[in-house]
């Protein structure tokens, strides 16, 4: 699994983490991926995020309020928190 520079950026951006190393951020985000469940988006948020992934398929994974978005080889691209409204309930 591979974290991209552009989910480095977000993470350390979008939570208190702005003085983590690339190092350590990325152990951050592996063990949050590690407990975190699969969810999926409601069907009226499907088709405009589709479009907003260039037509590529992605899944998502929660943890407590963050998503993290993986490609189809389990790259994790990028991550952001909130939008609950979004997800269907398990």
């Amino acid at each position: 699994m591979k974290i991209t520079q552009h989910c480095y950026e977000r993470f350390t951006e979008r939570a208190a983490h702005a003085n983590l190393d690339p190092e350590r951020a990325t152990v951050k985000i592996l063990e949050m991926i590690e407990k975190a469940e699969p969810v999926k988006l409601k069907k009226q948020y499907r088709v405009a995020q589709l479009l907003r992934n260039n037509l590529r398929l992605v899944s998502y994974l929660r943890f407590a309020n963050w998503i993290f978005v993986l490609d189809e080889n389990e790259n994790v691209m990028t991550c952001y928190q909130g939008q609950q409204f979004r997800w269907e309930k398990e």
